[in-house]
């Protein structure tokens, strides 16, 4: 592998094993959460401070599932399934693209499009996963054209299909997107 990705991989290792150390703390000690929490309220604007308190307290909560085996079981399983499912599309497209790319690189491509979306989280991933790909792809010596192209392909087949199956089962439940944005709209004025 050229060594970019080797580094790139090592920082993401180092990143990922401090983010777990972290998870554990909070997990097996959920009063850090909450100072952390309150922290995070007393230092942010009064309009930001008590939806990331809340948020991060909830996120706390839900680390509960690590404290039940099964639970843990589960959730690692249908990640790893989940992860490999996105790698496998992502080198589907590839060949689509007579991509002709070492066999990590769906990998490579799931880790820099990942990050990609969680740096700039435009509406649809629109833009955040062109530039993602193209500069994915470009470690592997893809032109920018193709890159883009291959973006817009794979954009679109993440994104139809979901959105085609939710909006048939939010017809199934009789409902709309207005009704959704006006409840939406409700809740955050509620709130």
């Amino acid at each position: 592998a050229p060594p970019v990705i080797q580094n790139a991989g090592l920082a993401a290792l180092v990143v990922n094993l401090l983010l777990l150390i972290g998870l554990v703390v909070i997990e097996r000690n959920p009063a850090h959460a909450d100072r952390l929490a309150a922290w995070f309220q007393r230092v942010l604007p009064p309009k930001f401070g008590p939806k990331v308190a809340s948020l991060l307290r909830n996120f706390a909560g839900g680390l509960g599932v690590f404290r039940h085996g099964p639970g843990l079981f589960w959730v690692t399983v249908y990640s790893l399934l989940m992860f490999f499912v996105t790698a496998l599309g992502l080198t589907a497209c590839m060949a689509a693209f007579s991509l002709h790319l070492p066999w990590y690189a769906g990998v490579v491509m799931l880790v820099v499009t990942a990050f990609g979306i969680m740096v700039a989280p435009t509406p649809g991933y629109l833009g955040a996963i062109q530039y993602a790909c193209v500069l994915g792809l470009s470690l592997f010596g893809v032109n920018r054209t193709t890159a883009f192209s291959f973006s817009l392909y794979y954009h679109l087949t993440q994104f139809l299909p979901i959105t085609v199956v939710g909006l048939y089962y939010l017809g199934r439940q009789g409902l709309s997107l207005g009704q959704i944005a006006s409840a939406s709209r409700q809740e955050a004025s509620g709130a």
